[in-house]
Parts: C-alpha cells; sequence; structure tokens
C-alpha cells in the first residue's frame, strides 16, 4: 500500500512537470470520455472536465491516478504523468460503459550539439633540395712541341795549323823585273801572272817552314 501511495502521489505531483509541460484536455459528455485514447510525453497532463449532469470520474485500472468524483456540469481534475507507460481508466460510476486509455511517451533528450574538433593542419616541411655537383672535366692535355735545340757544331780545327806554331812566314815579293821578264806564254793564255806569283809564295812559305822546324 505504501508504495502505491508514492506512485499515486508522483504520477500526480504537480512539481515534476516541466515548464514545456502540454495539457491535454479530456471532455466527459453523454456517458463518453473525448478522446477515448490521449497520448502525452512525460511531465505533460491531462484535465478531465464532466460536463454531464450526473457525476464521473476517471480511476485508473491498475490504480496508478484516481480523479475522484467530479461534480456535475462543470467538475473538473488534472494529472500529471511522471512515468512512461499506457494507462487503461474507467469511471467509477459507470465502469462498464465509459472506459479511457491515457499513452504516456517517455521524454526525448535533446541531443547536445558538440562542436566539432577542429582538425590541426599538420604543415609538411619541403625537402631541401641536394646540390647538384658539377660534372669535373678532365683536363685536355696540352701538345708539347718538342724544341730540337740546335746542334752546336764545333768549329772545325785545322790540324795542319793547330799543329803549326803561331809563326808568320817571310813572303817573297816579286819584283818588277820578274813580271816584266814573264813569259809570253802568259800572254797567250797561259796562267797568269797572279797566278804564278802565288805559287811561288807557297813554295817559299813552305821552305821557311821547313827550315824553321829543322832548326828546332
Amino acid at each position: 500500500m505504501a508504495a502505491f501511495a508514492l506512485l499515486l502521489v508522483g504520477m500526480t505531483s504537480p512539481a515534476i512537470a516541466s515548464p514545456q509541460a502540454i495539457t491535454s484536455p479530456v471532455t466527459i459528455q453523454t456517458f463518453a470520455f473525448s478522446p477515448q485514447t490521449v497520448t502525452v510525453t512525460v511531465g505533460d497532463s491531462v484535465t478531465w472536465t464532466n460536463l454531464d449532469p450526473t457525476q464521473h470520474s476517471a480511476r485508473a485500472t491498475g490504480g496508478s491516478f484516481d480523479t475522484q468524483a467530479l461534480a456535475p456540469s462543470g467538475g473538473a481534475k488534472t494529472i500529471t504523468f511522471n512515468i512512461a507507460g499506457t494507462f487503461a481508466y474507467v469511471c467509477a460510476f459507470h465502469p462498464s460503459t465509459m472506459s479511457g486509455t491515457v499513452i504516456v511517451r517517455a521524454a526525448v533528450t535533446p541531443q547536445p550539439t558538440v562542436a566539432p574538433t577542429p582538425v590541426p593542419t599538420v604543415r609538411t616541411a619541403q625537402p631541401t633540395p641536394v646540390p647538384t655537383a658539377p660534372p669535373t672535366v678532365a683536363p685536355t692535355p696540352q701538345p708539347t712541341d718538342a724544341t730540337t735545340a740546335p746542334a752546336t757544331t764545333a768549329p772545325a780545327t785545322n790540324a795542319a795549323t793547330s799543329s803549326l806554331p803561331a809563326t808568320t812566314a817571310p813572303v817573297a815579293v816579286a819584283s818588277p823585273a820578274s813580271t816584266a821578264n814573264a813569259s809570253p806564254a802568259s800572254a797567250d793564255g797561259g796562267p797568269g801572272p797572279l797566278i804564278l806569283g802565288g805559287a811561288v809564295a807557297i813554295v817559299l812559305g813552305l821552305a821557311a817552314l821547313a827550315w824553321m822546324l829543322l832548326r828546332r
């Protein structure tokens, strides 16, 4: 009984009603509930209003709620539903002919709006280009000009002259008489007087040289 009382208090407690709660009306007229089935959300309320000239009520078949007797021609009662479920009810004074149903849906909890997490921007470092070494060019060998040194020619030495002492041989001078007495053959195309004089000078020189050598 204590649990049932707590349930009944919880369903009818206005303190639990949401500020956005909706109250759905149900009229009792001509011994009928209109609308016969009403759908609400947890936290919403239902108000029964008796418009008949006789008293009526709305009592859950499971005993979860009860409006008690509603006075004729305007008696009303509001009940707040804080538990989801389907609740069938009847009029306590006319249970066989008057019935209805209250469907209580669970409250929809709004999903919190979650701001998208910004994706960090990853900056990829550009690769440092590796400098390309210039190709090594092999030096072109320079043609070598072979310079041929001129051969040094030693001055020829007159063996005969170097072996002789530097002595000036007396040169015989031909007299004019000898020139005058020249053979007439020279005028006839024979050897000239100069050639004959030179031959004589050579013979005299050789004779003088031989004389000097003999003296040594």
